[in-house]
């Protein structure tokens, strides 16, 4: 018996599309990421984090959670977390825009380069 292979999930959008290419700001502190151009509203993401140095990388739906990323991480708070003890680390993500198409994410320093790609999404 073979491998079947049935039709492709409906609704699902491959991008590949860079949507962050930049240091944080500041670190522990959670900014947004507007999507809303390129996925639209209240969608589910998939990404690829690539960063430049060590760091931990936190993403998570706008207004769900801590208030602050500080208590995000570690991996074991509930948020999606990115830890690369060198800057050659890739992570994968799942994570929802709300409906302004928007999700928030932070990084321990602001030093390190993020790169975020979406891979793809489902609408």
């Amino acid at each position: 018996m073979g491998l079947e292979v049935g039709p492709p999930i409906k609704g699902w959008k491959l991008s590949g599309a860079t949507v962050f290419n930049a240091a944080m700001a500041a670190a522990n502190t959670w900014y947004d990421l507007d999507l809303s151009a390129i996925v639209g509203k209240n969608v589910l993401c998939f990404f690829e984090v690539f960063a430049s140095g060590a760091v931990h990388y936190m993403m998570k739906p706008k207004d769900y959670g801590a208030g602050t990323s500080a208590h995000s991480g570690d991996g074991d708070r509930g948020t999606c977390l990115h830890y690369a003890t060198v800057g050659t680390m890739y992570s994968y993500f799942i994570c929802s825009t709300d409906s302004n198409g928007v999700l928030q994410h932070a990084a321990t320093n602001n030093t390190s380069i993020m790169t975020i790609k979406l891979i793809g999404y489902v609408k």
